[in-house]
């Protein structure tokens, strides 16, 4: 049997991947090899180790896009067969995200928030926009440099390094208010304001580049704070929220994806899928309702007559 640990790092040098997106593609393989208990890994095991895990979907979700990627490898280079191939619709969820998006009046409710938020250097107003007008990822918002921020003609754009990705290789357009936004933000905020430098800082002394807890924390404060609470509710919605309402409000599936910079269209389409379920319900017209008090007559259960 094949050193998969072994081919798995061999795959993973030949890859542009970050250090850190590297982690995932490991952990998924011993716990597949795990559940293979000295098996030889198989179509059958693939499926039932997807099938039987108890963790949490998003999760298994990383997990198999993974293993399927690794033994396509191994298949193209036979090195061993291709187990995974076809295996998308036991993880991906057909319907919706685990986040919910938020509607226009949130964001209005939000937008109100932040407006009356006592921050004079405005750097989570700066953040939210940027998730919320252009689709992008809180990794890709701390990730942000200085040096990313660039004028075409007279508009303005922000270079985006993507999840997994080594250096930025896509970019957002950032409409004039926003850019206004961010060029005050970056005129008051301490800190070093060379090119190589982040956009976003901490607050505390000294400032440092911000992390990825500090945004995560931030954000939910943030989303607390005008009632949006539980687990469906976090950054990632403000993301989910710029693809909805660009959808309901005309924009094409096509330019979605270019926006949320998706490699495969058919993820744009659980959005599109989303925006057309929730635009007319059918429920609606399934109002029913127990007629008024007044107009009933109330047995006491004791009095019932049993069938």
């Amino acid at each position: 049997m094949p050193d998969f640990v072994q081919l798995l790092e061999q795959w993973l040098n030949d890859q542009l991947m970050a250090e850190i997106s590297k982690k995932n593609p490991r952990v998924a393989l011993r716990s597949y090899l795990r559940f293979c208990a000295g098996r030889v890994p198989s179509r059958e095991l693939l499926v039932k180790w997807m099938q039987d895990w108890s963790g949490s979907d998003g999760t298994m979700q990383g997990y198999a896009s993974s293993m399927r990627r690794f033994f396509a490898w191994l298949g193209h280079e036979g090195l061993f067969p291709d187990i995974g191939h076809g295996l998308r619709n036991y993880t991906r969820k057909q319907f919706e995200h685990s986040r919910l998006p938020l509607t226009e009046r949130q964001v209005d409710l939000l937008l109100a928030h932040l407006a009356e938020y006592d921050q004079p250097c405005r750097r989570d107003i700066c953040m939210i926009l940027l998730m919320i007008n252009c689709g992008l990822r809180s990794c890709e918002v701390q990730r942000s440099l200085i040096g990313d921020i660039y004028q075409q003609d007279s508009r303005t754009f922000l270079s985006v390094q993507g999840k997994g990705h080594v250096y930025p290789d896509a970019c957002v357009e950032l409409m004039p208010h926003l850019a206004e936004q961010i060029k005050f933000y970056l005129s008051v905020r301490p800190g070093p304001k060379g090119k190589s430098n982040s956009i976003f800082y901490t607050l505390d002394t000294p400032v440092r580049p911000i992390t990825a807890n500090c945004l995560t924390r931030t954000f939910r404060e943030h989303l607390n704070a005008v009632g949006l609470f539980g687990p469906r509710y976090t950054a990632h919605s403000l993301r989910h929220t710029a693809a909805t309402i660009a959808l309901s409000r005309g924009s094409s599936e096509e330019e979605v994806s270019k926006m949320l910079r998706h490699v495969d269209p058919r993820t744009t389409r659980i959005y599109t899928r989303y925006v057309n379920r929730m635009a007319n319900p059918a429920e609606r017209n399934l109002d029913f309702k127990l007629p008024d008090s007044t107009e009933r007559k109330v047995i006491p259960i004791s009095a019932r007559s049993r069938p």
